[in-house]
Order: C-alpha cells, then sequence, then structure tokens
C-alpha cells in the first residue's frame, strides 16, 4: 500500500461505495477531471467568496466557523453535497470520515 493509499483509508468510510457521484459532490483529490467536476467548481467558488473574511479572521475559532459553514453549505443542497475520495482499488467513491480533513486535502 502506498502512502497515498493508506491516507485515503484512513480519511474514508467503508460502510458505502459510491459508484456515480452526483452534481452537488465534492471529489477529493488532483487533476483535470477533479477540478471540472461541478461540485469542486462549486466548493472553490464558496472559498472564494469567503477567502478575504477567512485571511482576516484572528482566531482559529473563527476560521473553523468559516470553513464549517463552507460544509454546510454544500451539505445543505438537494440532493445533499458530500465530501468523496476514490477508491482505487474497488473504483469506486468513499464519504470522508471528516469533512474538515477533506478541505484540507482540496486544492483550491
Amino acid at each position: 500500500m502506498t502512502a497515498e493509499e493508506s491516507t485515503a483509508a484512513a480519511n474514508t468510510t467503508e460502510e458505502e461505495d459510491i459508484r456515480e457521484p452526483h452534481e452537488h459532490d465534492v471529489l477529493c483529490g488532483r487533476g483535470g477531471s477533479i477540478n471540472s467536476w461541478k461540485g469542486n467548481e462549486r466548493f472553490r467558488n464558496l472559498v472564494e467568496k469567503r477567502k478575504r473574511v477567512y485571511l482576516t479572521a484572528r482566531f482559529k475559532r473563527e476560521k473553523r466557523l468559516i470553513a464549517s459553514s463552507i460544509v454546510e453549505e454544500i451539505q445543505s443542497l438537494k440532493p445533499p453535497g458530500r465530501f468523496l475520495s476514490r477508491n482505487a482499488k474497488k473504483g469506486t467513491w468513499c464519504k470522508c470520515k471528516s469533512v474538515l480533513c477533506s478541505i484540507n486535502s482540496v486544492h483550491t
């Protein structure tokens, strides 16, 4: 198992294999297909809108609240957006255990 595979395994749940993500899902990873995914574009737009407030926040608690508000907005969509990581062995997607972990792994 590579370091990347072990990190992905530590951050995902095995309760559900998702074959096809929907347009509100945020896909964790890198590459053109991930960057151009509609859910990732929405996510980056939300981050961009809150960037100035986040950068000027003085306390970690403020920054966590801003990050949480982005996650909540994604999850409040119909159908709810999920943060997903690819399971390369199965060829499926899995929900991330920690959504804030997902935010850190998405390159904006």
